[in-house]
């Protein structure tokens, strides 16, 4: 579940990135000139919460709580 304001928006399937060891989720990616892509939205999370999905469901983790949008409310 994908949260702004703390307000729920919904289930989204997002890329998760290790920074020094720690799980993040990413909302944002951009592309350098060189054609590398780096993320530039992204929010931590705590991996015990991240369960780790079958093989063969397309999935490597479902993580199990809410995850705030860092990103400002377009609506606002």
């Amino acid at each position: 579940m994908i949260t702004r304001n703390y307000e729920p928006r919904g289930m989204y399937i997002l890329d998760m990135i290790f920074i020094s060891e720690e799980p993040h989720v990413v909302f944002e990616w951009k592309q350098r000139e060189d054609g590398q892509h780096i993320p530039v939205v992204y929010a931590p999370v705590e991996q015990q919460f991240l369960e780790t999905m079958p093989a063969g469901s397309g999935f490597d983790f479902m993580y199990r709580l809410a995850v705030e949008d860092p990103r400002p409310d377009p609506e606002e």
